[in-house]
């Protein structure tokens, strides 16, 4: 569109603009798609703690304890 098309410079970046923009929302959307689906591993068993938790007494106290389980530590590794 560029190069061929012999429109004046503003309509070309009034075009421009709206269709980068609509790329940059497809690709922010796929990244938190991928990034959703990329541990099922983790996603399953957090889904089956918190149905158990359904016969809990204390519900709430029992999701938050399958959340802390489930999120890793981070380890901190320092090398010299």
């Amino acid at each position: 569109m560029w190069f061929w098309v012999k429109w004046p410079i503003w309509a070309k970046i009034l075009i421009s603009v709206p269709v980068l923009f609509f790329g940059l929302i497809l690709v922010g959307l796929f990244g938190v798609a991928t990034l959703t689906f990329m541990n099922p591993p983790a996603n399953i068993q957090k889904a089956r703690c918190v149905s158990k938790c359904e016969t809990s007494v204390d519900k709430t106290a029992c999701i938050q304890e399958c959340g802390q389980k489930l999120i890793p530590s981070p380890e901190i590794s320092i090398t010299p």
